[in-house]
């Protein structure tokens, strides 16, 4: 289990600072966290996520509708700014990814 922080903004991050943030965040801003476990369980666990997807792909989430598409849309931009990012500073937050293998080479 990594050992949680607490970052100047306020926020739990793990020990490695991952880049992407959790989408329980949203949670402060008003939305729910019975509609935060539904993104979640239609395999929507982080804000950019959310973010990087079609709202018409979101739609398809049971029990969520474009009024709270909307809201939880307007919470991810109050707790995340976002600017530009070159390739490079792209690739290196890439490289932070843990990846998993099956440990065979047969596949």
């Amino acid at each position: 289990m990594q050992a949680q922080a607490q970052s100047a903004s306020g926020h739990a991050t793990a020990a490695s600072e991952s880049p992407y943030l959790d989408l329980e965040v949203v949670t402060k801003h008003g939305i729910t966290k019975t509609d935060v476990n539904k993104f979640k369980d239609a395999g929507y666990h982080t804000v950019e996520s959310v973010l990087y997807t079609v709202k018409k792909n979101l739609l398809l989430i049971k029990g969520i509708t474009e009024a709270k598409i909307d809201k939880v849309l307007e919470a991810i931009q109050k707790e995340k700014s976002f600017s530009f990012k070159t390739g490079v500073e792209a690739l290196h937050l890439r490289k932070r990814i843990k990846k998993i293998t099956t440990g065979t080479s047969m596949v």
